[in-house]
């Protein structure tokens, strides 16, 4: 926690480990906030993985509010849902509701789309040169990464999207 008598720290450069959802929104805002941000992901490449991910309209108006226009962007990558259908394990319904209410309610639809197309719109409002692949953290609780690709980098703040412990610290001044 922050006190009157402790050390101010001013940061302009921030390092996101993951290229998630979380990661990649996080790096759009941040930017637009004018800090030099770094994403770094252990994957190789962006490949067509994962399966579906469901918007709803509290994500949909989040996600607009960092970045005016991208709601178009990913209804023409997806398909607003219809109808949803809840089934126990026999395959029985149990409940059926027509998605219009989403619309009726909150201005916007319930929107599907696949993982990889939803992260290629974020990616897209990302410099390429500010999103790294291949990354592998050698020391998860300070500020510096070893890459398979470059030899390391020291960051004054890092944020870990989707994880637990996620803090941004201030790298020890011998890390290099």
């Amino acid at each position: 926690m922050y006190t009157n008598t402790q050390e101010k720290i001013k940061v302009n450069k921030i390092a996101i480990i993951g290229a998630g959802l979380g990661g990649l929104t996080c790096a759009i805002a941040l930017r637009k906030l004018g800090y030099d941000v770094q994403v770094y992901e252990k994957a190789r490449d962006f490949r067509p993985v994962g399966g579906g991910f469901g918007l709803l309209p509290n994500g949909l108006k989040c996600l607009d509010a960092i970045e005016p226009g991208i709601i178009s962007l990913i209804k023409n990558s997806g398909c607003e849902v219809s109808q949803t259908v809840l089934k126990n394990n026999q395959g029985e319904t149990i409940r059926t509701n027509k998605s219009a209410r989403y619309q009726d309610k909150y201005g916007l639809p319930l929107i599907t789309v696949w993982w990889w197309h939803l992260q290629q719109i974020l990616a897209s409002k990302v410099p390429e040169n500010n999103i790294h692949l291949i990354a592998t953290s050698n020391h998860p609780s300070i500020a510096s990464f070893k890459f398979a690709n470059i030899s390391s980098i020291v960051s004054p703040s890092v944020i870990q999207p989707g994880s637990a412990g996620t803090s941004a610290q201030k790298p020890p001044s011998s890390a290099g």
